[in-house]
């Protein structure tokens, strides 16, 4: 497991214990290594927990944002389910 991997992991546990704000920074910072290495398809999910944690945070603005490029990237990389 990369480091990307595991940080996107504890991101979306900490989302379910309901700790928002501490989800949101690690998956952040999972999106800004996912990029890094290039994986399109893990920033695609990981931008879609960002949104779904930025609803349940109640910035439905943001979070409309995260989950668009979500769906953009999945459509770019082929997923014909997005």
């Amino acid at each position: 497991m990369t480091r990307a991997e595991a940080l996107s992991a504890a991101g979306v546990l900490a989302g379910t214990q309901g700790d928002h704000s501490r989800a949101s920074a690690l998956l952040q910072n999972s999106l800004a290594l996912f990029r890094d290495l290039g994986d399109k398809q893990r920033s695609a999910r990981t931008l879609a927990d960002l949104g779904y944690t930025s609803m349940r945070q109640g910035n439905y603005k943001r979070a409309a944002v995260l989950l668009q490029e979500s769906l953009a990237l999945a459509r770019d990389l082929g997923n014909k389910r997005a």
